[in-house]
């Protein structure tokens, strides 16, 4: 068992456990909600991102790949609002990581500039696979 799956995965089942990640100025939190009753029911979300490779931050790409060594996976990704801090790094995390979903506030014209720039290598066009929140 690595270091983050023993310190961040509980042990047993029924446990929600939300994890605050000190990433800089933006706000980075992991949810890890049960699924079931097992150890093993969880499905891990990754509310904003910001990854600015600062030696002092938490590096999110490090993190999951030591979290999700054994088994797991990031399933969403839920972001709050199209900034640097709040969406920093999430490219890096899905070509290393991958996650299976998007969920993304938007405003009244539809999505803004920094969606676009924060989420092309995403199969973003699929709708299935974005979902809109707020």
């Amino acid at each position: 068992m690595t270091v983050a799956e023993e310190i961040l995965k509980p042990k047993k089942g029924g446990i929600f456990r939300t994890v605050f990640l000190y990433t800089g100025q933006g706000e980075t939190t992991l949810l890890i909600i049960p699924t079931g009753s097992g150890a093993d029911d969880y499905i891990y979300v990754l509310l904003d991102s910001d990854l600015d490779k600062d030696p002092k931050e938490v590096n999110l790409i490090k993190l999951f790949e030591d979290l999700f060594a054994t088994s797991g996976e990031l399933s969403v990704f839920i972001n709050t609002h199209p900034h640097d801090d709040h969406l920093g790094g999430i490219k890096e995390i899905y070509k290393k990581i991958g996650f299976k979903e998007v969920w993304h506030s938007r405003s009244s014209s539809g999505p803004l500039p920094g969606y676009q720039a924060a989420l092309p290598y995403t199969p973003h066009s699929e709708k299935k696979w974005t979902k809109w929140i707020g």
